[in-house]
Order: C-alpha cells, then sequence, then structure tokens
C-alpha cells in the first residue's frame, strides 16, 4: 500500500515562521497539512555546540520531517477511507484523561458534554464533507445545533430545575473544542475548527466590606509574625505587601504579582505598570501607608530584583500566576469566615472604588484613572456597589446648602426660623388625611 503521507509534488516540505519556529508541510491522503517540527534555534548548531551552515541547517530539518512522516504514517492507523465517529472519539478523549490521572471532576464534565452532545446532536463522523469548502472537516452546524440546544436545555441544580447559565454552556462549548482537538492529535480531523462560545453578560464585581478587610488584616498580620518556619513567616508577609498593595492601588493581580523593584519609585509614590490589561503602560499612585510597607519590605530584602520573589529561588516569582496566588487568598477567606463573598484578588479593586466614592467622595475621574479604565462608565457601573452612605451624604448637602444654608440659615444669611411660612405647611394641612 502506498504511503499515506508524502512530500509535496513541488517541494517545499518546511517553512520557517518568524524566525523562530519551523513548520512542515504534509500530503495526507491527498490534502497539504501543516504541521509543528521544531524550533529554529534547536537546529542552528551541532550537538557539540558548533555553529551549523546553511546546508546543515537544512540536512537537520530534512531529517527531523523525515522522523515527523512517520510519526503521522504510524498514527493514522485507520485504512483510507474510514470516518471515525464522535461517540468513537469522546471515548478515546475520555480514556485519555483517565490515563493522565485526571481528577474525577473533570472526567464527570467530560461524560456530561459526551452525554448532552449524543443527545441534542446525535451521533455523526468527526470528518466530513463540507458544504460549499472543497475539503473534508468538522461541519460547524453541529456545534451551532450544540449551542442551540445547550441554550434550550434545563437541568438541575441543587432543588431546582434552571436553565444553564451562560458560563455553564461555555465550559461544554470548551470541552467540546478539547474534544476535536483531540481528535487532530489523533489525526481523524486535519484541523479542529474554532468553536464559538455564547456572550456572557457582565456582572459587578462584589466588594468586601470594612469588617471584612479587617478580619482578612488580622489574620495576615498574626500569621506572618507567628508563623513556627521562617519560610512560611516570609511567605506570609508576601501575602500582607499583596494585600497591602491591592486594596491601596486597586491594580489587578497581574499587575502585581510580575512587579519588579525597579518600578517601585518610592520617593514620588509612583509605581509604573508595564504590563497592563490594555497592553499600555500606565502609573498608579500610592499612599504614604504602603509606601512605608514597601519600604521596609525593600529594606528586609535588600538583594531581590522582584517584589515578589521565591523564598528559595532567587529571581523566580513568588507565584507561578495570578491562581495559584488567589488559591492562597480563597484559604485565608475560608479560614475568616468570607469564602465566596467576592474574588480572592480583583474584590479589593472593587473594595477600593466602593470606598473611595462612597467614603471618601474621591473624583470619579481620578479613580478612573488609577484603576486603569478608558471608559468612566466601566469604574461606575461594575465597580462600585452600595453607594447608600454617598446618596444620603449628597441629599445632607443639598439641603443644608439650599434649604438650610449653613448654622441653619438660609443663602441670605437669615435664620431659618425667622423666614414666614410660604404656605407649603398649611397646604399640606389641607390635603392630609383625616
Amino acid at each position: 500500500m502506498p504511503d499515506r503521507v508524502q512530500r509535496p509534488a513541488q517541494g517545499g516540505t518546511y517553512r520557517v515562521v518568524r524566525r523562530r519556529y519551523v513548520d512542515g508541510s504534509f500530503i495526507i491522503e491527498g490534502r497539504r497539512v501543516r504541521k509543528a517540527l521544531c524550533k529554529l534555534a534547536n537546529v542552528e548548531r551541532a550537538p557539540s555546540g558548533k555553529k551549523r551552515t546553511a546546508k546543515q541547517i537544512h540536512d537537520a530539518i530534512e531529517a527531523i520531517w523525515e522522523s515527523k512522516r512517520r510519526e503521522l504514517e504510524e498514527g493514522l492507523g485507520e485504512a483510507p477511507g474510514d470516518t471515525v465517529p464522535m461517540s468513537r472519539l469522546f471515548a478515546d478523549w475520555m480514556r485519555q484523561a483517565a490515563d493522565r490521572g485526571r481528577s474525577a471532576a473533570t472526567q464527570r464534565s467530560r461524560a456530561l458534554c459526551r452525554d448532552y452532545y449524543l443527545g441534542l446532536v446525535g451521533d455523526h463522523p468527526v470528518e466530513e464533507a463540507l458544504p460549499h469548502v472543497r475539503r473534508r472537516g468538522y461541519d460547524l452546524a453541529h456545534a451551532d445545533a450544540f449551542r442551540a440546544g445547550l441554550r434550550n436545555l434545563r437541568a438541575p441544580r441543587g432543588n431546582q430545575v434552571r436553565p444553564l447559565s451562560p458560563a455553564r454552556i461555555n465550559t461544554y462549548l470548551r470541552l467540546l473544542h478539547g474534544a476535536l482537538l483531540h481528535a487532530e492529535q489523533r489525526y481523524w480531523l486535519v484541523r479542529a475548527p474554532r468553536v464559538e462560545k455564547v456572550a456572557e453578560p457582565r456582572r459587578p464585581t462584589r466588594a468586601p466590606r470594612p469588617e471584612d478587610i479587617a478580619a482578612m488584616r488580622r489574620r495576615l498580620v498574626h500569621l506572618s509574625r507567628t508563623a513556627p518556619h521562617g519560610r512560611d513567616r516570609y511567605q506570609y508577609r508576601l501575602h500582607r505587601v499583596l494585600f497591602y498593595l491591592l486594596l491601596g492601588t486597586g491594580m489587578r493581580g497581574g499587575e502585581a504579582l510580575p512587579l519588579r523593584r525597579d518600578q517601585v519609585d518610592l520617593e514620588r509614590r509612583a509605581i509604573l505598570l508595564v504590563k497592563t490589561k490594555t497592553g499600555a503602560p500606565r502609573i498608579v499612585r500610592i499612599g504614604h501607608f504602603l509606601a512605608g510597607k514597601l519600604r521596609a519590605h525593600f529594606a528586609a530584602h535588600p538583594g531581590q530584583t522582584q517584589l515578589f520573589e521565591h523564598p528559595t529561588r532567587p529571581g523566580a516569582p513568588a507565584w507561578r500566576g495570578v491562581a495559584e496566588a488567589s488559591k492562597a487568598f480563597a484559604r485565608h477567606m475560608a479560614e475568616v469566615g468570607i469564602e465566596g463573598a467576592f474574588k480572592p484578588l480583583h474584590g479589593y479593586r472593587a473594595g477600593l472604588a466602593t470606598l473611595a466614592l462612597n467614603d471618601i467622595a474621591l473624583p470619579p475621574t481620578a479613580l478612573r484613572d488609577q484603576l486603569g479604565h478608558t471608559d468612566l462608565q466601566t469604574t461606575l457601573r461594575y465597580y462600585v456597589t452600595g453607594m447608600g452612605d454617598a446618596q444620603l451624604a449628597t441629599v445632607d448637602a443639598l439641603e443644608g446648602r439650599l434649604l438650610r444654608g449653613r448654622n441653619g440659615k438660609n443663602g441670605n444669611g437669615v435664620s431659618a426660623a425667622s423666614v414666614p411660612d410660604s404656605g407649603e405647611n398649611t397646604a399640606h394641612e389641607r390635603v392630609r388625611p383625616a
């Protein structure tokens, strides 16, 4: 039987992408397919470290291409023209998860995705003829039917039966995309298409209450002083500094964790954020209290280059990402009894916004610049909650300025008690029911 994976008829078995990566070109059963081969840096030098010539680099890439071709040939496995049904794809996908030791929750989610898909869409070949396209692949009409079926599906949740939330629907769509990627890795599918998700309505970020902030502060201060091991005390001190930083500046967790010491200017009380959500650098201001805490932290660890540095690996970050830091703060929140009340890191950003407008009456534009929002409505709509105190202060101030004036006098300096009744009270008495 002839090889099912062949060289392109017109040559060009590989190409260099962005001067860093090497992609290979293959003809699999008459269809041109690109697969990643290697990094260019891996073939520019010989194992001895000597720099290779252009011809030697070409020969090394050709050898990698040939080994990849044999791998693809063995991976096809099925006879030409065979089609794999979705039921078999889901079964193989779930077996792979079990072999890799995935959690029971992951297995249950994949099983639900399989049951929902086969129940709503039915079983069909993974790769089939596409309408109006001169190739075979996965028909996105099946994904559209799956999405529409999930929108109309009602599933038990607690003691009630409710429609699936947009977040839950997107979870199953993401799992479907993972199954299609598995089909691509098994060469049952030439290329996994992108599965569009449903739009999720954005909800306001819940902000911590002042008593929640006080409870977290007491716990972090206590642990950073009384932990039995020095490494634990150092880790809790980092938690405390991060807590002060998030609450005192309103920056995002992904902006705070990679901070370097040279980005902090204690004299001007400013921090230069290089890695931001929008991609544009910005400056946030810090107060005297936070500046003092950062100055003490820098003095205690003079040789560190990062603000949050690993206790045993110099130069490495203390947390591998926002998720790891969030888990640490979630444990603290569970210990003080506020588990799930707000997001472990992002909630302090909303707490700063709410307190700044509700208690301090900070100018909204200044708060917008501090948080790094391009639109003031984003700050007011999604980060500021519970403005009852600010509303009371507003009506009291307006009443004192417009109705009573300063010190109980009206705007002309005349006592409000000496102003004759304009008839409003009399009219009120006339309409008052008996």
